[in-house]
């Protein structure tokens, strides 16, 4: 007979409760919380756990879900259901329950200070969150600056400090008052290491790019949010040719 494994999903909505197989797959699961929680538009969002040192881990669509069990401490099995990626224009979204998901997202980034506005704009968003204006909010705070945004301090290799983000479009380089934008159709790939993420480019001439990073952990979410919104952007246009 099958073992089964009760896993916990985490939701701005509600915790589901489900079984797995020891040979369920991280897409089945994602598969199964999308339907109990009605979401049609799944492509905005990721299933997460921590690992042993409480950083948040994506769960792998192709493998198995029970291979993350000696990389945690959770027991039974606990995910986060989280944005993977911020669209353009949430407010525009048909799915009313990824729109609620995305909404309260943004709003604990608000919270954290994790996702940066003025003043008078934070005012707007905190009346238009009391008043339940979902649609209005995200129309906001799709304006800012950093929506969408994932931001890292790293240094460049000449040992300037700089910032790097990575969004739907591409990475956006800050240093002091300049910028510079780097569109992922202009990149070939992007290399990690202990300490460090190398941007390589797909004109055979163009210079890589070196990032020192601060924290150990950085170099591999920069890569994995890196290859978030290249896969999001490869699912998309697959979609629009068909």
């Amino acid at each position: 007979m099958t073992r089964e494994y009760e896993v916990i999903v985490k939701t701005p909505l509600r915790d589901v409760s489900l079984t797995i197989e020891s040979h369920t797959t991280g897409k089945e699961l994602f598969d199964n919380v999308m339907t109990s929680l009605s979401i049609v538009e799944t492509q905005y969002f990721i299933l997460q756990y921590k690992n042993k040192k409480g950083n948040y881990r994506d769960l792998l669509l192709k493998k198995k879900v029970l291979s993350i069990k000696n990389k945690t401490r959770e027991s039974p099995l606990r995910f986060f259901l989280n944005v993977s990626v911020f669209p353009a224009d949430p407010f525009s979204i048909q799915d009313f329950t990824a729109k609620f998901l995305i909404y309260r997202e943004t709003e604990v980034l608000m919270r954290t200070g994790d996702l940066v506005c003025p003043k008078h704009v934070a005012k707007t968003l905190d009346e238009l969150s009391r008043n339940e204006s979902i649609d209005e909010y995200l129309r906001v705070v799709a304006s800012l600056d950093e929506y969408g945004y994932s931001h890292f301090n790293v240094e460049r290799a000449d040992g300037m400090p700089c910032r790097l983000s990575l969004n739907g479009k591409g990475i956006l380089v800050a240093t002091g008052h300049s910028k510079k934008e780097i569109s992922y159709l202009s990149i070939l790939k992007i290399q990690k290491s202990r300490k460090a993420v190398t941007v390589k480019f797909r004109e055979r001439n163009a210079q890589a790019l070196i990032f020192y990073t601060r924290r150990k952990e950085d170099p591999k979410d920069i890569l994995r949010i890196y290859r978030r919104h290249v896969d999001f952007s490869s699912r998309n246009n697959k979609a629009l040719e068909t």
